[in-house]
């Protein structure tokens, strides 16, 4: 079992990472109590970091490095009951290798020191050994036992075997996708839904979502049908998520041959205004495959949002990177992070009379609210985003993006939705929102009558209990 969590930022006075490496050297998976502190400042017992000095050598429990991105790599502890997990860089990855090799920290900044043209001062490693510690993947520093966590050799050998296994499946798929992307992912698929057995949690916890919601107009047996095709849908997304880890040529115009596109003339109807269209996705399906399948279709937007491809804080221009692959494709710019710059982008496009692609029914349940508050940050529970409505009648906390970005310009806001049906992508553009009502009410009662035509489509079903608004007040 893993848990993301964000570790705690290194001191500000000593802002002295390179750009490139700034970004993932602070998120460790699993559960711990550090106080915030620099290397070798408030030695305590109960402060791991604390003891750490320039000197000191790190042991760590076995682990597995993994690229997940471009500049991205996930490093996992094995062999212990409880698989943890650190996020970080590239320049991350290689300082804990040296680690692993009982390399001393300042041993390791010099090495990352002239390997990136900086000198041992300008590079800070309290980040990286915070999430190292915080993901309980350091045994001992300096001989000193920090996590206890019996370890067995021949666990962490079969889990070195079944990544290794994973790896090469991976790569054979993606070689697949090179040559035949159908055969390639109807396999990935078919693969995965024979797994689905391990997919229990996540249909039980829809199963109950979905009885709590429906249950007085369908029968159990509905219920429980509705969940399991939400499992197999969940599966079938998350194929389509590595067909985009790194796409080509060829798998993107065979997604244009497998999508189409209904309600157009909605889009140019509100286009003809002249005052910009806001593109509002709604969670169904695979939802990140609205941004391919309209840049093919001949869509031209701007937009933010976490991507399955590229990097945090890029910006990716798809005409640029990929070409015209439809001969009709359009012109985007997305942010790939939800962040001021992207909203700001966003804002400026629709002023400025274009379209943006936003998702205005997202929701993200702060796993670590209840964590954070016990250490004294309450302020993490403050939600200036949420506003609670009726929704499959019960009380929810929605998402208010969609009001907020139509307060910032004065043009329609169009509902867009993907359906899967037979192996074909179909994308449905619905009719603007009114601007005389609450935006947010007509967009969560389009979504409620989304839901109801496609209840196994929905992807939130397994976080309705996070988005009650008993749940988020806790």
């Amino acid at each position: 079992m893993k848990h993301q969590v964000s570790a705690a930022q290194g001191d500000p006075q000593r802002n002295i990472l390179p750009p490139f490496c700034e970004q993932n050297l602070g998120h460790a998976g699993a559960s711990g109590d550090l106080s915030a502190g620099r290397v070798g400042v408030n030695p305590s017992a109960h402060n791991p970091i604390g003891r750490v000095t320039d000197n000191s050598v790190l042991r760590l429990h076995a682990f597995v490095l993994q690229e997940r991105s471009q500049n991205g790599y996930i490093a996992i502890r094995i062999g212990c009951r409880t698989l943890t997990s650190v996020a970080t860089s590239r320049v991350g990855a290689t300082a804990i290798r040296l680690l692993n090799r009982r390399s001393s920290i300042r041993s390791v900044r010099e090495h990352i020191a002239r390997s990136n043209g900086q000198t041992a001062d300008q590079v800070d490693l309290v980040p990286l050994i915070r999430a190292l510690l915080r993901a309980r993947m350091v045994k001992s520093i300096d001989g000193r036992t920090v996590d206890s966590d019996p370890s067995s050799v021949l666990r962490a050998s079969l889990l070195r075997f079944q990544f290794a296994l994973r790896r090469l499946v991976g790569q054979a798929l993606r070689q697949g996708y090179l040559v035949l992307p159908s055969v390639a992912h109807w396999i990935n698929i078919r693969s995965k839904l024979m797994k689905r057995d391990r997919h229990t949690q996540k249909k039980a916890l829809a199963l109950d979502n979905i009885s709590a919601c429906m249950g007085d107009s369908l029968s159990s047996e509905a219920c429980e049908e509705i969940a399991g095709n939400f499992v197999v849908e969940r599966i079938r997304s998350d194929a389509d998520s590595e067909m985009l880890i790194n796409p080509t040529r060829r798998t993107l115009h065979w997604l244009f041959t497998r999508s189409v596109i209904h309600g157009e003339s909605n889009y140019i109807e509100a286009t003809r205004e002249g005052r910009g269209v806001a593109l509002c996705g709604l969670h169904f399906c695979s939802t990140y495959l609205l941004l391919p399948i309209l840049w093919l279709h001949g869509f031209s937007f701007v937009g933010a949002g976490a991507s399955p491809r590229f990097d945090l804080e890029s910006v990716i221009d798809f005409t640029n990177r990929f070409g015209n692959v439809s001969g009709k494709a359009g012109s985007v710019m997305w942010h790939t992070k939800v962040s001021f710059r992207g909203a700001l982008a966003i804002v400026h496009a629709l002023r400025g009379g274009k379209t943006a692609l936003i998702f205005g029914d997202g929701f993200i349940a702060r796993s670590s609210q209840r964590v954070a508050c016990e250490l004294g940050h309450s302020v993490i529970g403050f939600n200036p985003g949420l506003a609670c409505i009726d929704f499959l009648g019960q009380q929810f906390y929605a998402n208010t993006a969609t009001s907020w970005f139509a307060a910032q310009f004065d043009g329609p806001i169009v509902p867009v939705r993907l359906v899967r049906r037979r192996g074909r992508f179909h994308v449905y553009i619905e009719r603007p929102l009114r601007r005389n009502g609450d935006i947010t009410e007509q967009l969560y009662r389009r979504l409620e009558r989304d839901v109801y035509l496609d209840p196994a489509g929905w992807s939130y079903w397994d976080k309705v209990a996070n988005m009650r608004s008993d749940a988020v007040a806790q």
